[in-house]
């Protein structure tokens, strides 16, 4: 069976969620005999490709972040995998984001598209940045009315793309994701700060609700003379974050690690008081397993995917009530029995995701479409 992937997420990511579990697919489909994966692409700055698949592929103006960049770089590479498609040698097409410019070129082909979440949908009216991409929900549409079969990452994702979409159920395959830390005894043991810290790990914007969340806790933060938090990834602090941290004058309670690989983030992971995910959605949240797998206890959003996730393994909190994120991190703070019983249901928790789990089942998928 061969499948072809197209560039999309490659060519708009340089790192995030949905490159790496297109990634960790690829990266499955070489020890899977049945699935041959083709993936034609000029250029790439994704770190995934050649971090989990080995694929060396030129990078296209490396140093620019600039939007006109990435659409010159998806353009390119739209322009080279047309051929692939109208050569139509393969039995099932996966394109790895939602613009349709394929459709016409398919010539009958069955394909399937993933849906990570509706995050555009749900609060594109909250955040402006969301409804500045005026195209992503026609497309969507498209892709939806189009596609042999749809991926749902969640069920929380598959009820959404039913609510919004009307599309219907049997048409939607859930499919969970994995975790890709690997967890050993050198990458637990090299802890750069106490384990009396708070983490924070990636995107602080948006929905993500980090600016709430820190308001929230900045009581606790500077009513315990030790406690600290860890931002984790996510950039530098911007301007509006540096000037919330002053007015609430935790400046030395508030700390920002870059992270350049993975054992730097199970360090962190394993020798936190508790990971704090405050989002106010998530299509699925990788980060709960990455935390499971370091033993980590967690606070979670009671929204979105989060508990579908979670399961018994966090506690929750409401991401709109200043109050109740308090005191689910409070909890943690003051029982030590809540965090060692809270870390044992984790890995547990975990056992019910993989990577290998995830690909096998799409690869199931692809074969029912044959």
């Amino acid at each position: 069976m061969k499948v072809l992937y197209d560039h999309q997420t490659f060519s708009l990511q340089k790192f995030g969620g949905i490159s790496r579990t297109v990634a960790e697919i690829i990266k499955s489909s070489r020890l899977n005999k049945s699935v041959e994966i083709v993936l034609p692409i000029l250029f790439s700055n994704n770190i995934y490709l050649k971090q989990l698949c080995n694929l060396n592929y030129p990078k296209f103006l490396p140093l620019s972040t600039s939007n006109h960049a990435i659409s010159a770089m998806f353009r390119l590479n739209s322009l080279y995998t047309i051929p692939y498609l109208k050569k139509s040698d393969f039995d099932v097409f996966h394109p790895s984001y939602y613009d349709p410019y394929f459709l016409k070129h398919l010539k009958g082909k069955p394909f399937v598209v993933t849906f990570m979440d509706l995050i555009h949908e749900k609060y594109g009216s909250r955040f402006k940045e969301l409804s500045a991409d005026k195209y992503i929900v026609e497309r969507k549409r498209t892709m939806l009315k189009n596609a042999s079969k749809i991926i749902a990452i969640s069920e929380c994702t598959k009820r959404d793309i039913v609510d919004f979409f009307g599309t219907s159920e049997e048409k939607i395959e859930v499919i969970y994701l994995g975790s890709s830390l690997e967890v050993t005894n050198n990458s637990t043991s090299q802890s750069s700060a106490s384990k009396n810290y708070l983490l924070y790990v990636g995107n602080r914007s948006l929905y993500k609700n980090f600016s709430f969340c820190l308001n929230a806790i900045a009581p606790l933060l500077l009513g315990n003379k030790d406690l600290k938090i860890i931002c984790a990834g996510g950039g530098n602090f911007n301007k509006t974050e540096i000037e919330l941290i002053s007015t609430l004058k935790i400046g030395n309670k508030v700390e920002f690690v870059r992270v350049e690989n993975d054992d730097t983030l199970v360090s962190l992971y394993s020798n936190a008081l508790c990971f704090i995910f405050p989002s106010l959605y998530e299509g699925f949240g990788i980060p709960v397993l990455e935390a499971f797998s370091c033993g980590c206890p967690v606070v979670l959003s009671d929204k979105g995917s989060l508990p579908e996730v979670g399961g018994n393994a966090a506690v929750y909190c409401d991401p709109d009530d200043a109050d109740s994120i308090s005191a689910a991190v409070e909890s943690y703070i003051k029982n030590s029995s809540l965090r060692d019983e809270n870390r044992r249901k984790g890995y547990e928790r975990l056992k019910k995701f993989s990577w290998a789990k995830t690909s096998e089942e799409t690869f199931n998928l692809y074969k029912t479409l044959i």
